[in-house]
C-alpha cells in the first residue's frame, strides 16, 4: 500500500529492509507505520505519516 508513484513505493520498501536488515526493528517498524498512515483512503493521515517517520529518524539517531 502506497501512495503516490512506483518510485516511492520501492524507496520506502527498501528503507524498511536496510532497517531490518541492520538491526532497527523499531525504525523499520515506524515507517512501515508511516505508510499505513499516508495510504488511508479516502483521507491520509498526513499528521500521522510525519510522526512515525520522525520517529524512525530519532531510532536510527
Amino acid at each position: 500500500m502506497f501512495r503516490g508513484d512506483p518510485t516511492f513505493a520501492i524507496t520506502t520498501e527498501q528503507a524498511v529492509d536496510a532497517f531490518a536488515q541492520s538491526g532497527r526493528y523499531t525504525a523499520a517498524g515506524e515507517i512501515r507505520e508511516a505508510l499505513k498512515d499516508i495510504s488511508r483512503r479516502p483521507d491520509p493521515d498526513r499528521t500521522g505519516a510525519i510522526q512515525h517517520s520522525m520517529a524512525a529518524l530519532e531510532c536510527v539517531a
